[in-house]
């Protein structure tokens, strides 16, 4: 599981660099949309590195 953890992990690089590289003339809202995209992808991605994140994602979904 930890390589698909790290795969987000790295495409939510990935979209915070290309939205940060963007140029102005793009739609700002694409831009935003981007870049909350690669922050919630990096921030799950993190989190389910954590030990008790199994435990956490179990109760979650009833499992």
């Amino acid at each position: 599981m930890g390589f698909w953890y790290m795969l987000g992990l790295l495409i939510g690089i990935g979209l915070l660099l290309y939205g940060i590289m963007q140029s102005s003339k793009k739609t700002p809202f694409r831009k935003i949309s981007v870049l909350m995209a690669g922050t919630i992808l990096i921030g799950i991605s993190l989190y389910m590195f954590t030990p008790d994140s199994a435990d956490t994602v179990s109760t979650l979904f009833n499992l």
